[in-house]
């Protein structure tokens, strides 16, 4: 069996794992391939079907030593302690824990309570940035909750969906007219977009929901070819800052790979879409705080490309702002933030890689500790060093105003681990070991109303 055929068995195995973690199939199967690369052709055929409990068999560095992280006490869930702790959070965190429910970590970075209690795992969810208000999808319904899960209202029914074990699932009909999924809120918490048969809006103070992009019919079979417009949008991103446009996430009919995912910016006025097809969806995406630029980051090699990219919302026209490899000098960034001002914060490392293609795919993401930077908006000038640690960011959520980030630490050595979530303040202050388990559902992380 030829290293071909097996790293297609990988896609299919990992595929379920992908879709659970909201993460790349073709980057879970990156680094199981590079984490067994002293293995034989023959081996990874055995070890496929145990690759997500294999450890890898060696890391590209040793990561250097963070600085000393000050860690809380022991979870508690209220009411059941009265301690008082001093804030350390801007506002309460929401979560998927490993019971795939809501849960809600107070400012205290100590105190944890459960928000919804539902009987099937919750697939994703978003918070209203205008009172905090919950919207989230289970067993394909989209339901919308107070901040505490009180007042549950379904918005959305959904059907039942069939089985999600492989990845043509993506290239049934049936599937993709009946899924519900990725639930956003707007700006102005006035509308909630979501995917069912393509991109959706409904209004939160009643009525039916309205089509924004349709998909077009898609046969029941992939083996049928589409005529014309051949996108499907899968994924809701984030709305702009001013409500007038959608980043989301699509590809085109049929998907062969995790390689055909693409991002776009579809247009809440006139319905357009402007299509990125220069960058994979497995770069991080975040809008400028005018909502006129998105701007792409890529810490990894491989299906995603590593550098700083400022794009035009309305033309798709990409700037270079920081180069992502000049000959074996790689540049990986990740969770590009702009609030508002003229300012731009990041999280980046430079390093000398000398890839070996044979055993090497990629660069996968959390492989490298990154540290916390803020410049100007063109990435480089004024560029400052705002902490003297460094971290294996697989996700990162900056505070509004740019003061810290919670961001997930991955385990050393293993980036398909998640070890801890930690808040890094801005300022240069200890970093604080959030009192939180890591997700098993779902690395979506959204904050509350303080």
């Amino acid at each position: 069996m030829n290293k071909t055929t097996v790293y297609k068995q990988l896609l299919t195995f990992l595929h379920p794992l992908g879709r659970r973690l909201r993460l790349s199939v073709e980057w879970l199967a990156q680094t199981a391939w590079m984490a067994l690369g002293a293995c034989t052709v023959a081996l990874f055929t055995i070890v496929a079907t145990l690759v997500t409990a294999c450890g890898p068999a060696a890391t590209l560095a040793t990561p250097p030593q963070a600085s000393a992280t000050l860690k809380v006490a022991e979870p508690t869930q209220a009411p059941a302690s009265t301690a008082v702790y001093a804030n350390v959070l801007p506002a309460p965190l929401y979560h998927l824990g490993a019971d795939c429910q809501i849960w809600r970590l107070e400012p205290d970075g100590v105190t944890r309570n459960q928000v919804t209690h539902e009987t099937s795992p919750v697939d994703d969810f978003d918070v209203s940035p205008v009172n905090g208000a919950l919207v989230y999808v289970v067993s394909n319904d989209l339901v919308r909750a107070d901040a505490d899960g009180a007042n549950r209202t379904v918005v959305v029914a959904g059907p039942p969906l069939p089985p999600d074990s492989e990845f043509s699932s993506l290239n049934q009909g049936v599937y993709l007219q009946a899924r519900v999924s990725s639930p956003r809120w707007s700006p102005d918490g006035a509308h909630i977009a979501f995917i069912q048969n393509g991109v959706n809006w409904v209004s939160v103070a009643g009525g039916k929901p309205e089509p924004l992009l349709a998909n077009p019919e898609v046969p029941g079979s992939y083996e049928t070819p589409l005529p014309g417009e051949k996108w499907i949008s899968d994924e809701v991103i984030a709305w702009s800052p001013d409500g007038t446009r959608m980043l989301v996430r699509g590809y085109d009919f049929p998907i062969m790979g995790g390689e055909d995912f693409r991002m776009a910016v579809l247009s809440v006025v006139d319905h357009s879409l402007v299509r990125f097809d220069n960058f994979y969806a497995q770069n991080d995406f975040a809008w400028s705080a005018d909502g006129e630029f998105v701007y792409v980051a890529g810490q990894y090699e491989g299906i995603g490309r590593p550098g700083l990219w400022r794009v035009k919302a309305s033309t798709g026209q990409s700037t270079e702002l920081l180069p992502g490899q000049v000959g074996k000098n790689h540049t990986l960034v990740t969770a590009p933030y702009q609030p508002k001002g003229d300012r731009l914060y990041f999280f980046m490392t430079q390093r000398f890689l000398d890839l070996n293609k044979d055993t090497q795919l990629a660069i996968p993401r959390g492989q490298y500790p990154l540290g916390m930077y803020r410049s100007g908006l063109d990435g480089d000038n004024e560029r400052t060093t705002l902490r003297g640690d460094a971290h294996t960011a697989g996700v990162a959520l900056w505070a509004w105003d740019g003061s810290g980030a919670v961001v997930m630490e991955m385990a050393d050595g293993n980036p398909l681990v998640p070890q801890s979530f930690t808040w890094l303040p801005a300022d240069g202050e200890s970093a604080v070991e959030l009192a939180t388990p890591v997700p098993a559902c779902s690395w979506v992380l959204r904050w509350g109303i303080f």
